[in-house]
């Protein structure tokens, strides 16, 4: 494989990892609240957080994917914005053209969806934001004015404006992320240009202090995203061999006995309920098959899963076709 082919593979799989973190509830929430430096943030209702469909068709039936797209409400209100998250590895001239038509094309769903009695209530918000994870500076233009001809003193009144908030991560320096001091900005800080291997052994043991504690589902299911995000990372400097190592030492063995003794004294107590001598058995399939159906909802890998779980590979994909993820 070509240097630039095999680097643009690596950089598609980071912006696929990062998705699939901030895919997560609790880390779109820390994405918030410590890399958006806005007054309003303090007043958001993280109850009301949601993840919304990211796929649109165009009225020629071109099919528009966006990255990420969250609703969420400010606390005391009924109305809900969208916050719309757009990853790239390499800067793109065309970035403000892709916000404009992406969140249009949300706007006009919303349009098609609405009844008579609605139909002229004003549509949502939508706050763009772009998380630049590239080592490249960003040299291109994001107002559309700058990027667009005018050929008469007043054509900048009929041209769209709006801003996008900028995730600069190239621009986070080791101690910027360590200041925000949540899980994912400790994720995020094991690939910082500035870390060393003294760095790394500091963050991976904050990161397992964290995830200790999380119930065991849930760390579990972190451990996975975050042992994905880990082992993209490149550096003479360090040693992710032995990272890697730290992280999953104690939750290879304890952590998943754990869960799966869980899922055992679960599955035991709904067998007693169904008073039959079979239920216990029963009972622990069905928690097992529990465990694998949320696993699979967060974006878990099957062998991951079939290894916690116990469950044959087999019955994960059939779990996963009935739930078409």
């Amino acid at each position: 494989m070509k240097n630039k082919d095999k680097k643009n593979t690596i950089e598609n799989r980071y912006d696929k990892i990062l998705k699939e973190l901030l895919d997560n509830k609790i880390l779109m929430k820390q994405l918030i609240t410590g890399f958006i430096n806005e007054d309003w943030v303090k007043n958001i209702d993280f109850r009301t957080l949601k993840k919304e469909k990211t796929d649109f068709l165009s009225e020629d039936l071109k099919e528009f994917r966006k990255d990420l797209l969250w609703s969420v409400k400010l606390k005391g209100n009924k109305i809900y914005f969208y916050i719309h998250i757009e990853f790239q590895s390499l800067p793109d001239r065309k970035m403000p053209f892709r916000f404009l038509i992406y969140d249009s094309l949300l706007h006009i769903d919303i349009l098609k969806s609405r009844n008579k009695n609605n139909k002229d209530k004003k549509l949502p918000f939508i706050l763009p934001i772009l998380f630049y994870i590239g080592e490249t500076k960003w040299n291109f233009e994001f107002d559309l004015s700058k990027l667009i001809e005018q050929p008469f003193d007043n054509a900048i009144n009929y041209i769209a404006k709006f801003d996008i908030y900028k995730i600069m991560l190239n621009e986070k320096s080791l101690k910027d992320l360590k200041m925000i001091d949540n899980l994912l900005s400790n994720i995020l800080a094991t690939d910082n240009k500035e870390i060393n291997q003294e760095d790394l052994d500091e963050i991976v043991l904050k990161i397992k202090q964290i995830l200790s504690g999380y119930d065991k589902e849930k760390e579990l299911i972190m451990l996975d995203k975050i042992n994905k995000f880990v082992k993209l990372i490149s550096s003479d400097k360090i040693d992710i061999k032995e990272a890697l190592k730290t992280l999953n030492q104690e939750d290879k063995m304890g952590g998943m006995m754990r869960l799966i003794n869980e899922i055992e004294e679960r599955g035991e107590k709904k067998g007693i309920e169904k008073g039959i001598e079979k239920g216990k058995l029963e009972g622990k399939l069905e928690g097992k098959l529990e465990t694998a159906i949320k696993m699979l909802k967060e974006g878990v890998d099957i062998p991951f899963i079939s290894r916690i779980t116990d469950l044959p590979i087999e019955k994960i994909k059939e779990l996963q076709k009935e739930l078409n993820i």
